[in-house]
Parts: structure tokens; sequence; C-alpha cells
């Protein structure tokens, strides 16, 4: 994700942790779920639970990476590096 989204009210880092857990929601909520047994249901909110934490996690570092400040690099004669 680049800098110009992070700070947009319609995209945030952890929209698609938002999106996995409603959809989640909705699939629990569904008359599917209705007739499943219970193991099945614990099975479910297991793994996508699972990719829900994980979606928050890559949010976290995707913050962590927009608001980290780019330092300028200097080679040993003072040279300025633009790539490394």
């Amino acid at each position: 994700m680049t800098l110009a989204y992070s700070n947009s009210h319609q995209h945030s880092v952890f929209n698609q942790a938002k999106i996995k857990f409603d959809s989640m929601i909705s699939h629990l909520e569904s008359s599917a779920v209705k007739y499943n047994e219970h193991g099945e249901v614990e099975d479910y909110i297991d793994v996508e639970g699972t990719e829900v934490l994980r979606c928050l996690f890559q949010g976290c570092l995707d913050k962590k990476a927009a608001e980290e400040p780019l330092q300028q690099i200097y080679s040993d004669d003072g040279t300025h590096l633009t790539h490394l």
C-alpha cells in the first residue's frame, strides 16, 4: 500500500481485515450454517478467524511502514545514494 492511501477514510490499512470479518459474520448469520454441526462452525471460525488475524497483522505492518521516516543514505565519500 502506498502512503497516499494511508490517510484516506475510504481505505484503511485494516480494510482487508474488516472485509473478511464482515464476511464471516454474514456467513454465520446465513441459513447455511443453521444445520451445521457445532464442530463445523468451530472449524470455520478457526480457519477464517486466523485469516482475519493475519490481515490485522499485515495492516499493522503496513501502517508502521507508511509512518516510518525515510532515511538518506550516503557513501563513504559523501555521495548521496538514491538506489541500494
